[in-house]
């Protein structure tokens, strides 16, 4: 059993740019965004399951798909240099209710689990710890034969690297997924971030991590949904 009270935070602006209206897009039949709001209902872990937009027609179907939209994002944390923590922020100062800490899961992210949420939650109070972030192993390119062009020559992006080394003998790397982020409320508005030098992972495998940013991520996406 949880100890803590969670808020879920899906958020969600209308204004995207790789992908076009990307939140509500059809995928498999269904709004994107209705993939995360269906797996937080199903997890049964949180107060509430809250939809921060500034589209009308996003907080239709997220109504729809049974989360709660108690206001309107404001346009000045609506474009795409818009932090997530002050979204965070934000809809914590509007609800004023008495949340522990905050779940934000972006819909991004329709792959996740319950078992993800859950796991995640479960390790977020065990550690004990203001801060959890979800990862996934890095597969390829490894960050050590990665290059950068200067002068019109190759020079590692990590100096003093060799791409000449096998990929077994080289360290694991994980990579932030998008898929779950928790953060403790007062540190949330302390810190006014999502990571500190203790911040934890939660590895999820790599065939639940896709983060949607382009048409081919769509395409991956629905592919794997559909099975």
């Amino acid at each position: 059993m949880l100890k803590l009270k969670y808020l879920a935070l899906i958020p969600a602006r209308g204004g995207s740019k790789g992908v076009k209206n990307k939140n509500i897009r059809l995928v498999d039949g269904k709004p994107l965004i209705s993939y995360t709001i269906n797996t937080a209902k199903k997890s049964e872990c949180f107060e509430d399951i809250v939809v921060s937009t500034d589209s009308e027609e996003i907080a239709g179907i997220a109504r729809e798909y049974g989360a709660s939209v108690p206001f309107t994002r404001p346009a000045e944390l609506s474009d795409d240099k818009t932090k997530s923590i002050d979204v965070v922020i934000h809809t914590l100062e509007i609800l004023g209710k008495d949340y522990d800490a905050v779940c934000f899961l972006q819909p991004t992210s329709p792959l996740r689990k319950v078992e993800d949420i859950k796991g995640a939650l479960v390790k977020y109070e065990k550690e004990g710890k203001p801060t959890l972030v979800s990862v996934a192993k890095l597969e390829d390119p490894h960050p050590h034969k990665i290059k950068l062009i200067k002068d019109n020559s190759l020079i590692p992006f990590i100096p003093g690297t060799k791409c000449e080394v096998p990929r077994q003998m080289l360290p694991v790397c994980y990579f932030l997924n998008g898929g779950i982020y928790i953060v403790d409320v007062n540190f949330a508005k302390e810190k006014q971030a999502f990571f500190d030098e203790n911040t934890v992972p939660y590895i999820m495998p790599s065939e639940r991590s896709v983060n949607i940013d382009t048409e081919l991520d769509l395409l991956l996406a629905e592919l794997l949904i559909k099975g």
